[in-house]
This record gives structure tokens, C-alpha cells and sequence, in this order.
């Protein structure tokens, strides 16, 4: 005979998703047309301009986002995209190539949510290997 399971042992289920979570358009303060994007798991949505959220989706990209955390507590957006797993939006929202250790996409105000193009910019990994820094920057060459 086994033990009854306490109910306290048990973890909750999360519900079942349905459908894919569903993109809210929007006009944001410059008049650009946008799009807020509900990240999975969570109540926080990331923004994008609309265009760059039709190129994505053309580019097989799903409607599945994720809110993930760095070991340094920071969030960053991923997706989907069939055959590659979880893909950093902000890197093809910049068509910068994902997995490049020697680039690394920053944002402006700091809001890892908000991907429009204003507040993302690359720049170089100072904790890069200097191989992978060299394939990006070329290094001086020295006249002796």
C-alpha cells in the first residue's frame, strides 16, 4: 500500500496554452505603427515596431515568446523559431548573427522589453576571446 500524497507536495500545473499568444498592435508616441508582444509564463509584453514583427514572423519565427533570466538577474526576449529553438529577438530584430560571442546587443534606456530599433545597438564583447574580437574589429597593424 503506498503513503496518500500530501497535497502540499505537489507542484501546480500551469494551464494549458490554447493558441499562441496573440500580438497587440499600436501606435507608439512617434506615430510608428508597434506591436507588444505577450511574453509566455509571465504579465510582461515586449515592444517592437510592426514592420520588424512582419519580418520576423516571415522569417519563421512563432508567436511563442519567453521572458528569460541571465545568472546576473537580467531578462531577455526569446522565440521560437522551427528547427533552432529559443532565438534572442533583439539579435534578428538587428539581423545579428545569434551565438556571436564577439557582439553584444545593448539597450539605450535600458529596457530589455522595448526591441524598436532606436534603443538597440551592438557593440563589441570585452570578455570575447581576442580571436573572436579580431573577425569584428581589424586590428591595427603595427609599423615597426
Amino acid at each position: 500500500m503506498t503513503s496518500p500524497i500530501h497535497p502540499s507536495t505537489l507542484k501546480p500545473r500551469r494551464p494549458r496554452r490554447t493558441t499562441e499568444p496573440r500580438p497587440i498592435y499600436f501606435t507608439d508616441e512617434h506615430g510608428i505603427p508597434c506591436v507588444r508582444m505577450p511574453l509566455a509564463g509571465t504579465d510582461l509584453t515586449a515592444i517592437l515596431w510592426q514592420i520588424d514583427y512582419e519580418r520576423l514572423k516571415r522569417a519563421g519565427l512563432s508567436n511563442y515568446w519567453t521572458a528569460n533570466r541571465s545568472g546576473a538577474g537580467n531578462i531577455y526576449v526569446r522565440a521560437k523559431r522551427s528547427g533552432m529553438g529559443l532565438l534572442m529577438v533583439a539579435r534578428m530584430v538587428l539581423e545579428g548573427p545569434e551565438g556571436e560571442l564577439s557582439q553584444v546587443v545593448r539597450y539605450a534606456n535600458g529596457d530589455r522589453l522595448d526591441l524598436r530599433r532606436p534603443n538597440l545597438y551592438v557593440t563589441v564583447n570585452p570578455y570575447a576571446s581576442a580571436r573572436a574580437r579580431d573577425k569584428l574589429i581589424e586590428a591595427p597593424k603595427r609599423s615597426d
